[in-house]
């Protein structure tokens, strides 16, 4: 029986996720008695990859440093930090190999842990960066990321359980960065969605090409439309998902992986039957719609979700069934529109404007229901 050393608080989440260190551990068919603390115990401390200086919009790392580590073959970390100031991104193991559990985040509280894996790995002694932590600053003022608990466990599957009580202060300021020149010359003043894009651009939702141009009727990947989405919802609670389970994860580009790992975390997206993604493919409007319904918590299915008055639409019938309670959610809200004809073209693609004009309903919308509350 293990028994871990040290107070600090405990719940099912920690609890979890430090079983599957134990059995990783276990594996190794060595199971030895709880050591004793060691006459040096083993340090933590955390480092910002910038303290002061910091504009909203940008992006910070937090490493997480051990010292005078003994013979540490896996740990888990509890961070806690400023829900008012900071969105959590991702966390990432700095040891290698190993198998790394996808970090638990829930109320301004980060878990994460790793283990090194195989009877022959050397384990970590001495000192080491053991992980990082990436952050988005959201908001101005003073904030803050502590390390509040570290749990070490040995090769031989015992454990020791630390509160370092490790903290970094953090100074943010508003974002100094001019707002850009909109101004593209395929989107004329008297185009219908040039409202929409440039309130876009300057929230940062989205980009014009190096030519100069936007490119409003070109088709929107799954990719694309996924990340413009997280970008302008920033949720407030991401809950991060590796989901290396998508077939064809080594598809989805750097620029768009974060935020598909956010969407999956959050619901927003499941990915097709065969485990693929599908960065690459052109959105249509039934998933863009389907997406946009999960993201701010509309009912989705036909039971909670009335279809009346939608036979009004004249490709009503050719609307998946799968897609047809978002599509109910999201007419009844007034974020989604016909297209000519009084067609809602379910199977058709989905192009940057429409996707924009979108995407702000539901920034709006969203906005609307918090002030609300």
């Amino acid at each position: 029986m293990l028994t871990l050393l040290g107070k600090g608080r405990r719940n099912n989440m920690t609890s979890n996720v430090f079983r599957l260190i134990i059995c990783f551990a276990l594996m190794l068919g060595i199971a030895q008695p709880l050591a004793q603390a060691a006459e040096s115990h083993p340090q933590f401390n955390v480092k910002a990859s910038k303290e002061h200086g910091i504009e909203t919009g940008s992006e910070l790392t937090i490493t997480v440093r051990g010292e005078a580590l003994q013979d540490m073959f896996g740990y888990e970390l509890v961070m806690e930090y400023d829900r008012e100031r900071l969105v959590f991104l991702r966390a990432a193991s700095l040891q290698t190999p190993g198998y790394r559990v996808t970090p638990q985040e829930k109320n301004g509280e980060i878990v994460f842990a790793f283990t090194k894996v195989g009877a022959s790995t050397a384990a970590i002694s001495g000192a080491a960066d053991l992980a990082s932590f990436t952050f988005r600053a959201s908001g101005e003022g003073e904030a803050y990321v502590s390390l509040v608990k570290a749990k070490a466990v040995k090769k031989d599957a015992t454990a020791l359980e630390y509160a370092p009580l490790a903290r970094v202060e953090l100074d943010i300021s508003a974002s100094t960065l001019p707002e850009p020149v909109i101004s593209f010359p395929d989107v004329p003043e008297e185009h219908w969605a040039k409202e929409a894009i440039d309130r876009a651009v300057t929230l940062g939702i989205v980009k014009g090409y190096a030519d100069g141009t936007f490119k409003p009727q070109k088709p929107v990947t799954r990719a694309e439309f996924v990340t413009m989405l997280v970008r302008a919802l920033q949720p407030r609670n991401p809950l991060i998902s590796d989901k290396a389970a998508f077939t064809d994860e080594a598809e989805i580009g750097e620029w768009a992986r974060a935020e598909v790992g956010l969407a999956v975390g959050n619901g927003w997206i499941n990915g097709f039957s065969d485990g693929s993604f599908r960065p690459g493919r052109q959105i249509t409007r039934s998933e863009m719609t389907t997406i946009a319904a999960r993201a701010l918590g509309l009912a989705v299915t036909g039971e909670e979700r009335s279809e009346s008055g939608m036979e009004s639409f004249s490709d009503w019938s050719r609307v998946p069934a799968w897609a047809k309670p978002a599509f109910a959610a999201a007419v009844e809200k007034g974020l989604i529109q016909g297209r000519g004809g009084n067609r809602l073209a379910p199977e058709e693609p989905t192009n940057r404007a429409e996707s924009i004009v979108l995407i702000l309903r539901l920034l709006d919308y969203s906005a609307g229901v918090q002030a609300g509350q």
